[in-house]
């Protein structure tokens, strides 16, 4: 009778402990990923009005992030749009959404959750 409850026991601390490393992991993700949307719209908002009219109101860049324990990497992708707001004084929003894969929700799944981690600033006429 004790080893069926010490075997229940370690069953709930082993399957606590996989979820913390899971959600510690899809956190580091996400930050990583926080990060890229933020590198992108700042080198958008620090561009010059040339430099955005060769871009255009929308592109896509691209960018790795590696997982440390498995040696990996996952693609990001950031989509950048530009909409201007108001004409005179020139005021453009700079939005971007960075759109990553979670791999090990395939393992359970088969398929890789997907999310999205967006940065919205402005941009005034200098």
């Amino acid at each position: 009778m004790s080893i069926a409850i010490l075997a229940v026991v370690m069953g709930g601390m082993l399957c606590s402990y996989i979820q913390t490393d899971r959600r510690a992991e899809w956190s580091a993700m996400s930050l990583a990923a926080q990060s890229f949307a933020s590198q992108w719209a700042e080198q958008t908002r620090a561009a010059t009005d040339n430099e955005l009219q060769a871009l255009g109101n929308n592109y896509t860049r691209t960018n790795s992030i590696f997982i440390p324990g498995t040696g990996q990497s996952v693609i990001v992708t950031n989509y950048v749009n530009i909409i201007s707001v108001r004409p005179n004084p020139q005021v453009r929003q700079i939005r971007v959404d960075c759109v990553w894969q979670f791999p090990i929700t395939a393992i359970w799944t088969n398929n890789a959750a997907v999310f999205s981690n967006t940065v919205i600033t402005w941009r005034g006429e200098r």
